[in-house]
C-alpha cells in the first residue's frame, strides 16, 4: 500500500508542479518531431499539463553574435481557451 501510495502523491506532484525542463532537453525530447509538417529549425515546442490546463510553450531560437550581451527580456504572452475550444 505504501508503494501505491507513493505512485499517486509522485503522480499528483507532477500535475500541479510541471517539471522544468531546460532547451537541450526539450530540443532531444523528441516533441518538435510530432507535427506534419514538420516545424521549421529554429523553433521548439514544450507540451505539458499544469493543473486542469493544457500548456503549449514555443521558443524560437536565434544565434547571437559573438559581442553581444546577454540580456534577454522574455516576450510573449498566455492565450486561455475554454474546455473543448477549437484552436
Amino acid at each position: 500500500m505504501d508503494a501505491v501510495m507513493l505512485q499517486l502523491t509522485r503522480a499528483r506532484n507532477r500535475l500541479t508542479t510541471p517539471a522544468t525542463l531546460t532547451l537541450p532537453e526539450i530540443a532531444a525530447s523528441g516533441l518538435t518531431r510530432m507535427f506534419a509538417p514538420a516545424l521549421p529549425s529554429d523553433l521548439l515546442v514544450n507540451v505539458y499539463i499544469n493543473l486542469n490546463k493544457l500548456c503549449l510553450t514555443v521558443y524560437q531560437l536565434h544565434a547571437l553574435q559573438p559581442n553581444s550581451t546577454k540580456n534577454f527580456r522574455p516576450a510573449g504572452g498566455s492565450v486561455l481557451h475554454s474546455p473543448g475550444a477549437m484552436l
